[in-house]
């Protein structure tokens, strides 16, 4: 597999995904456009071929799919995953060795230029390969690492309680958005220190997240749905971040 190439394609799909985050009743039409349009548009960076055209065919039709499956909202995570392991197979066949997909010209010069510019002194390609690799595996726990959660939540039947204070629901939804961000960046930090070797620092996001839901653990149930996210959360930054840590060093 050309993982330079893989890497950087599945991070431009990566962002578009993005578009997922806060829509759990599923992605209008106008957004599933525009959000599918950032790969396409990538495309220019890629010098052209046949698997060029099959890309590109491949990238012109899954927003036809997307566009069906966003319409279950009761399972919206569930499609949502399979749409990401079919990116994850198709793109790795798209982009193995004796496909000859390449960055372009334009590209390749960039990259350079950049390089030159930080005086970076490793080679090129382990550059470009491990921004990559860093950047999808933020990528994946930002918002793909969420929707593998809340599907396993649901499947293990653990639904973030509703109207547990019998506020208005609108109140509810608040929370729960504040909650899948104090999320994100609680698995961003524990990736970053993981990368850097800083465990004992893990401690201490696990616990300031702990005060800050102090008054909350007084509902065991409630207490117990955190307790199983926040470590789910946290494993799965500490298995991408693992990854990483093997392509730094089979790079070194």
């Amino acid at each position: 597999m050309h993982y330079i190439v893989y890497s950087g394609v599945m991070n431009v799909i990566l962002i578009s995904r993005l578009a997922f985050t806060f829509e759990d009743d599923g992605l209008p039409v106008k957004k599933i456009i525009v959000s599918s349009a950032i790969p396409i548009v990538a495309m220019i960076f890629f010098s052209i071929n046949l698997n060029w055209i099959l890309l590109m065919i491949y990238l012109l039709l899954y927003p036809i799919a997307t566009w069906r499956f966003e319409k279950k909202v009761g399972h919206l995570n569930k499609y949502r995953a399979y749409i990401l392991v079919t990116h994850l197979i198709v793109i790795g066949f798209l982009t193995n060795l004796s496909s000859g997909l390449e960055f372009n010209l334009y590209s390749k010069n960039a990259v350079n230029a950049i390089i030159n510019f930080f005086s970076i002194p490793k080679a090129p390609e382990f550059n470009v390969l491990l921004f990559n690799i860093i950047f999808f595996g933020l990528l994946m726990i930002i918002n793909e690492m969420n929707i593998f959660i809340r599907l396993l939540l649901k499947i293990f039947k653990l639904e973030p309680l509703k109207n547990r204070n019998n506020n208005d629901s609108q109140v509810d939804e608040q929370e729960y958005n504040t909650g899948r961000v104090i999320g994100f960046l609680e698995r961003i930090f524990v990736f970053i220190f993981y990368l850097l070797g800083q465990y004992t620092a893990l401690g201490f996001i696990l616990a300031a997240k702990g005060i800050t839901r102090f008054n909350d653990f007084k509902n065991r149930t409630f207490a117990e749905y955190v307790l199983i996210g926040t470590l789910l959360s946290t494993l799965c930054a500490m298995l991408m971040a693992q990854v990483v840590k093997l392509f730094f060093t089979r790079g070194l």
